[in-house]
């Protein structure tokens, strides 16, 4: 069953029945993003009400719940007081097996009254007297269970992460460089190099990665320096210094790593930030795309 990604609104299988985000890079974008539109500070979650509909209400509402025929057994209220009014609504004749074994099969719902007030089971139910008859049947349904409140923690990654996106202050630039400019240079840049910083974030979270993988986002970022979109970027785009640094802290892993050990990838605290941040600066401007959707060349 497919679900619609509450952040980047693509259709998606969900592993779980509770997933609301195609991705853990999508569920923490949202989260950052959530987070942002409150402030600077970080305790800014919303308390999440929940106000169901009465049970009650909604079946008053439902006027034609008796089913054909029912009136010939429930008359209305209005024009039964005897037993002599219900045989002249039916035009049936008294049935003494009936009056005997009515007041055994069908009690009185309200304080065990005799069967002349058996008889006030409703059908027109706008009365008033019929309200707390339908509110006693009602109590054999499932009890409603109160909404999950969400409690609110405090992060320091968090924290670092809003002042170091709040200092860099990139979002306005990007849009002048990326906004409504898909032909231009800088945004094949961004579109390529948001795709990367992906797949590092995910190597990053797995607890072994293929080498040959990692190689292979480490010629993408050569590729990318090496195309003519790079050469001719903007002075002011912000992430020319931040792909050749990547792009070099990559090769020397992947020189330095024995391949026939498994390989584990990890990001120190301050590269995670900035490689975060940057994720999430991206995110407002470019699409995210898979690996294998894009060349990597021109």
């Amino acid at each position: 069953m497919e679900k619609v990604c509450e952040y980047c609104k693509n259709p998606f299988v969900p592993k779980r029945i509770d997933s609301l985000y195609c991705s853990h890079s999508c569920r923490q974008l949202a989260y950052v993003l959530r987070k942002a539109s409150t402030g600077n500070t970080i305790d800014g979650l919303k308390t999440l009400t929940y106000k169901p509909d009465p049970i009650v209400i909604q079946q008053t509402k439902q006027e034609s719940s008796i089913e054909p025929g029912a009136e010939e057994k429930y008359p209305s209220t209005e024009s039964v007081k005897t037993a002599e009014n219900v045989n002249e609504l039916t035009d049936k004749k008294p049935d003494p097996s009936i009056k005997e074994s009515v007041p055994v099969n069908y009690p009185s719902i309200v304080n065990n009254e005799t069967v002349k007030k058996e008889s006030v089971l409703p059908v027109n139910t706008d009365k008033k007297e019929s309200t707390p008859e339908i509110k006693q049947v009602n109590t054999v349904t499932k009890p409603k269970e109160e909404p999950e409140q969400y409690k609110q923690y405090n992060s320091a990654f968090l924290l670092e992460l809003f002042n170091l996106t709040e200092a860099r202050d990139y979002h306005f630039t990007l849009y002048r460089l990326l906004h409504n400019n898909k032909e231009s240079s800088a945004y094949w840049i961004s579109l390529r190099f948001r795709c990367l910083v992906e797949c590092l974030l995910t190597f990053s979270e797995m607890q072994f990665i293929d080498l040959n993988d990692l190689k292979e986002v480490c010629n993408a970022f050569t590729n990318l320096i090496q195309s003519r979109s790079f050469k001719y970027l903007p002075s002011n785009y912000p992430y020319t210094k931040d792909i050749v640094q990547l792009r070099d802290t990559i090769k020397n892993l992947c020189l330095n790593a024995d391949e026939d050990e498994e390989f584990t990838f990890r990001f120190k605290k301050e590269t995670r930030l900035k490689i975060i941040a940057t994720r999430w600066e991206l995110a407002s401007q470019v699409p995210k795309t898979t690996f294998s959707q894009l060349k990597f060349t021109e």
